[in-house]
C-alpha cells in the first residue's frame, strides 16, 4: 500500500480508504468536549488532548482516525444563564446517538476495531449504552481509552508537581495548563493565557452542610473520612473561576512529556488489540435515515432506558435499547407470535361483535326508540374518534395497531347499525299521521 499523506480519514481521498481497509481494519475515534476552562485556558482543551494523542498514535503504528467529536456532555459547566461561559453540552441520548452513528457509518465501511480516544471526563458516564449496543449488534471490537488525568495518577506519577491533594489533574490545573502549552509551542500559537492563571481549590457547595467536604471534580463528596455520598452539582457551585488546582507551575515540557507518555501507552494498547480475531455481523448501516416521530419532549430517544429493550431479540433496533425512530419501525416491537395471535383474537372478537349488533338490530329495529338510536351512535362516533387520535398519537408502537383496529371495528359497526335500523319518527308523529 502506498504510504497515506496523512493519518487523519478527513484529510484522505476514499480510494486511500479502500487501500488502507485491504491491510488494516482498525480506527480512532477522537471524543472531547467544547466547554470553559477557567479564565487562562480555551474551550477546546479537552478536544486537543483527544486530537493531539490519537494524531500521536495514527503517526506511531500507521492507523486512521477520525476529526474529533468536539462536543460532550457537559451539563455542570453551563453555569447560569446568560453568564457566557461558552460551554457547549448535549444531552446524553444525542452524544450516544453521535457515536452511534459515527461507528456504524465506520462498521459499514469495513472497519472492524472501533477505538474511541476520550479527551473529556463527564463522557464516561453516559457512554455504557452505546458501547454495548455496538457491540452486541455487530460483534466489532468497540474500546474506549481515556489518557487523562483527574484523580488517577497512573502515567503522571513523578511528572505533577502540584501534591495530590491539589489535584494536579483536574479541570485548568497543571497537566492541562501544561499540554496546552506545549500544543502552543508545537502548533506556534498563543491559546494559553497565564496572565489569567491563579491557584483556586474546590470547597463543598452551598447547598450542603459543612459536615461534607469536598477537594476535587468528582460528584463524590467525603463525610466523615468517607466517600459515599454522591450529588448532582454544577462546576460554579463547588469552584467559582472554573480551575480546580494550581495551573502556576505547568510548563510545556511537563505538557510534551504527558502528551508522549499517553500515545505511547495507547499505541502499545491498540496493537496489542489488532491481534484478536473480529468477526461482525449486520454490517450495513440500514437505519442511516431514521427520524423521530414523536413531537419534542415526547419521543423515546434512540439510546434509552426502557424496560422492555432487554427482552427483545438480539440484533433488533428495539432489543438494543434504540428505537427505531422511523414510520413502519414499530412493527419490529411486536414478536412474530405475537401479531398471530392477536390477528386471531381480534377476528374473533370482531365478528361477535358484528354479530352482536345485527342480532340486536334484527330484533329491536321496528321498536328502537330515537333517544336509544342516538346513544348508540353516539358510541359508535366516540369508537371513531378514539380510535383516530390513537392512531395519530399513540401511546406504544402496538398502540398504532389497536387505533385501526378501533376505527375499524366502530365503522363497520356504524355501517351495520345504519342499514339494520334506519331512524324512525317519534311516536306522536306517527300517531298524528294514523289519525289524519
Amino acid at each position: 500500500m502506498e504510504k497515506l499523506r496523512s493519518q487523519n480519514m478527513a484529510d484522505l481521498c476514499y480510494p486511500d480508504i479502500q487501500a488502507y481497509l485491504q491491510e488494516q481494519d482498525t480506527v480512532l475515534v477522537p471524543v472531547a468536549s467544547t466547554e470553559q476552562h477557567g479564565p487562562h485556558l480555551p474551550l477546546k482543551t479537552d478536544t486537543v488532548t483527544a486530537e493531539e494523542v490519537s494524531r500521536r498514535v495514527g503517526s506511531q503504528i500507521e492507523v486512521l482516525y477520525t476529526p474529533c467529536v468536539w462536543m460532550g456532555y457537559s451539563p455542570q459547566h453551563m453555569h447560569e444563564p446568560g453568564h457566557g461561559r461558552g460551554t457547549i453540552t448535549v444531552r446524553a441520548e444525542t452524544f450516544n446517538n453521535v457515536l452511534y452513528d459515527i461507528a456504524r457509518s465506520l462498521i459499514h465501511h469495513g472497519f472492524n476495531r472501533i477505538i474511541f480516544v476520550a479527551g473529556h471526563g463527564s463522557n464516561v458516564k453516559i457512554v455504557d449504552p452505546v458501547l454495548r449496543r455496538l457491540r452486541y449488534e455487530t460483534g466489532a471490537l468497540i474500546a474506549y481509552v481515556k489518557p487523562y488525568m483527574e484523580n488517577y495518577v497512573g502515567l503522571m506519577k513523578g511528572l505533577m508537581e502540584n501534591p495530590e491533594d491539589e489535584t494536579p489533574g483536574w479541570h485548568a490545573s497543571e497537566l492541562e495548563t501544561s499540554q496546552m502549552l506545549a500544543h502552543d509551542a508545537v502548533e506556534g500559537t498563543n491559546y494559553v493565557r497565564m496572565d489569567r492563571a491563579e491557584k483556586t481549590l474546590a470547597h463543598i457547595p452551598a447547598f450542603l452542610p459543612r459536615s461534607f467536604a469536598k477537594k476535587d471534580g468528582l460528584p463524590d463528596v467525603e463525610f466523615d473520612g468517607y466517600k459515599y455520598f454522591t450529588f448532582p452539582m454544577d462546576h460554579h457551585e463547588f469552584i467559582e473561576s472554573g480551575t480546580i488546582g494550581n495551573p502556576l507551575r505547568a510548563t510545556a515540557a511537563k505538557g510534551e512529556e504527558a502528551l508522549r507518555r499517553y500515545s505511547d501507552h495507547v499505541a502499545r494498547g491498540v496493537l496489542e488489540l489488532m491481534k484478536v480475531p473480529v468477526e461482525v455481523r449486520n454490517r450495513e448501516f440500514v437505519d442511516r435515515v431514521q427520524l423521530a416521530r414523536a413531537g419534542p419532549g415526547q419521543g423515546k430517544s434512540r439510546v434509552s432506558c426502557d424496560a422492555n429493550w432487554q427482552s427483545a431479540e438480539p440484533g433488533s433496533a428495539s432489543g438494543s435499547g434504540i428505537e427505531t425512530g422511523r414510520p413502519g419501525g414499530w412493527h419490529k416491537d411486536i414478536h412474530i407470535m405475537t401479531a398471530v395471535y392477536f390477528g386471531i383474537g381480534f377476528v374473533l372478537a370482531l365478528g361477535a361483535f358484528i354479530t352482536f349488533i345485527v342480532i340486536v338490530s334484527a330484533r329491536l329495529g321496528p321498536h328502537v326508540s330515537p333517544r336509544l338510536h342516538s346513544i348508540v351512535e353516539i358510541l359508535i362516533v366516540a369508537g371513531i374518534m378514539l380510535g383516530t387520535a390513537t392512531m395519530i398519537q399513540p401511546w406504544s408502537p402496538a398502540g398504532l395497531q389497536w387505533g385501526f383496529l378501533l376505527l375499524l371495528a366502530a365503522t363497520l359497526a356504524f355501517i351495520v347499525w345504519s342499514h339494520v335500523t334506519p331512524r324512525r319518527a317519534p311516536q306522536d308523529s306517527a300517531a298524528t299521521e294514523r289519525k289524519a
